[in-house]
């Protein structure tokens, strides 16, 4: 399996756009980090750091969201609450139990249906309403 951002999941900003493809590009090397056996001193690292990248994402998101006037603002930080919690969970399990395989397969599925899902139905929803109110969708170039 392959982790691999493609263009479906672009949303038309770019910076957001670049953030999603740098999750995705982290994801698999999560996955191949703990397909490969790598010892937990490569796997969890690349876990703790898709929970900090997180964060750093929802964070710029919800700041877009705020200067644009975005109506769907408080739902979508509630989607970002609720995926943080999970990928929290998912840190403290594979801390507890260590990084084996069905566990990075569970973790990976998880983590990669609710992106994928999140930026297909939620995110460009966002930049499709900042581009109806003639909103800026790129604040910095890649």
């Amino acid at each position: 399996m392959q982790v691999k951002f493609t263009d479906d999941l672009l949303t038309g900003h770019e910076e957001i756009d670049n953030q999603h493809k740098e999750l995705i590009k982290r994801l698999d090397y999560f996955w191949r980090a703990a397909r490969e056996g790598e010892s937990k001193n490569e796997v969890i690292p690349a876990l703790l750091f898709l929970g900090k990248y997180v964060v750093e994402h929802f964070t710029d998101e919800e700041r877009f969201q705020q200067e644009i006037g975005y109506p769907g603002h408080k739902e979508h930080k509630i989607q970002h609450e609720e995926f943080k919690a999970e990928v929290d969970s998912l840190v403290k399990r594979v801390l507890k139990m260590g990084p084996d395989h069905s566990i990075a397969v569970e973790t990976l599925n998880l983590i990669l249906e609710w992106v994928v899902k999140h930026i297909k139905e939620s995110d460009k929803k966002m930049v499709q309403f900042a581009r109806a109110k003639d909103k800026p969708v790129s604040t910095k170039t890649p």
